[in-house]
């Protein structure tokens, strides 16, 4: 309710106290243009020295001008400033309590009197926002939209689709955006992923294989509707890839992960792997692609050489004995033992990298002897070594 204070007023703009009749009153549509309700009482009385005070009320929303008419002459008449009229509170309406994260999901927004009846006429915008209840914190939370307009409304009820971002628990607040206090705030909404993803890192340009102990990265993705990481995942993965391939039984999500966490993995032995993951009780389950890994050999080709400047092939082969031809990326080191140990052979300073699975040294000697060449990797590539005679 609300209080209507009423002057009767003489020609001069004073009061006119010997005023003793009665007034209509009825209210002016000015946004929306058209309505139904109107003011109660819709009459008053009763003036003492020409003033009045009547409590009113009006059911619906929406800015209005109030006039009050004499009853029996229409010509004195008096309207007031506008008024904008404001809900009580919304209802907000959502089938299915048990959503996913990013999927939109339909609310309808329905603005109400303080007698709990609809107010047709509304039509300001009103703001969304999320209430934690489990995790606490959602600073990263996004609803879309945040804001329903007030052009949405149809005879006081707005249908729309909207999403949120986060993982958890939360109600969703509605404020209208003229006066924060006339709110609204829904049952409970749980927010749950879409799915998992398991990737894995190609391996260096040129080949689709790793080799025994060559790092892998596998990443595991905890995904929204949109295949996006879901930034506030807190929930637990578990995983496995079998015999031979280094990974942790489960992972716990934390902030810093933001929704995906990278694995640094390696294989103890050749094969075929593959990581599998699953989430929310085995409600979410994921396998990457095969990972293929292979044993390799760096190979030193026997050979001679006069004193001075020889030269000594090293190749990558695989259990049959084949040139790995693929690899151009991989660097190796080239160490040399002297039969003769007093430091007279000559090798490349820094790393060598093989061109189609081969690699061609420079070896000096200023003496002759037989010198054992030994080539090394960052990974656990088995070694076959080699000599080079001079003489």
């Amino acid at each position: 309710s609300f209080i209507i204070k009423l002057s009767a007023k003489n020609e001069d703009g004073s009061i006119n106290e010997l005023y003793s009749g009665s007034v209509t009153i009825e209210p002016n549509y000015i946004s929306p243009a058209t309505g139904s309700y109107k003011i109660s009482p819709n009459t008053a009385a009763g003036f003492v020295n020409g003033t009045a005070q009547v409590t009113a009320s009006y059911p619906d929303c929406g800015l209005v001008t109030i006039t009050v008419t004499d009853s029996e002459d229409s010509s004195k008449t008096g309207t007031s400033s506008q008024v904008r009229f404001l809900p009580a509170g919304f209802v907000l309406g959502i089938q299915n309590n048990l959503q996913t994260v990013s999927k939109p999901f339909a609310l309808s927004l329905t603005a109400k009197n303080a007698q709990g009846i609809t107010t047709p006429n509304y039509n300001s915008a009103v703001n969304l926002y999320p209430v934690a209840v489990t995790p606490l914190d959602i600073s990263k939370a996004t609803l879309s939209p945040a804001t329903i307009l007030g052009s949405e409304f149809a005879s006081g009820v707005a249908s729309v689709n909207i999403a949120y971002n986060l993982y958890g628990r939360i109600k969703l607040r509605a404020e209208d955006s003229n006066d924060s206090t006339k709110q609204g705030i829904s049952n409970e909404l749980t927010f749950l992923p879409k799915g998992l993803s398991v990737s894995v890192e190609q391996p260096a340009v040129g080949r689709d294989f790793f080799y025994i102990g060559e790092p892998i990265t596998v990443s595991v993705k905890v995904q929204d509707e949109m295949g996006n990481p879901i930034p506030n995942y807190p929930g637990i993965v578990e995983l496995s890839s079998g015999f031979g391939l280094t990974l942790p039984t489960d992972w716990t999500f934390t902030s810093a992960d933001a929704g995906e966490h990278k694995f640094l993995s390696t294989a103890v032995e050749a094969g075929t792997y593959s990581v599998r993951a699953k989430a929310e009780s085995g409600l979410l389950q994921a396998e990457s692609q095969p990972i293929t890994v292979k044993n390799a050999f760096l190979q030193v080709i026997d050979t001679t050489s006069t004193v001075g400047t020889g030269q000594v092939i090293i190749q990558l082969v695989d259990d049959l004995g084949n040139i790995i031809t693929s690899e151009n990326n991989l660097a190796i080191n080239v160490s040399a033992v002297e039969d003769l140990a007093n430091n007279s052979v000559n090798l490349p300073a820094g790393g060598i990298t093989l061109t189609e699975g081969r690699a061609i040294i420079p070896v000096y000697d200023s003496e002759a002897e037989l010198v054992t060449i030994i080539p090394s990797s960052p990974f656990q590539i088995n070694v076959k070594k080699g000599t080079i005679t001079f003489g």
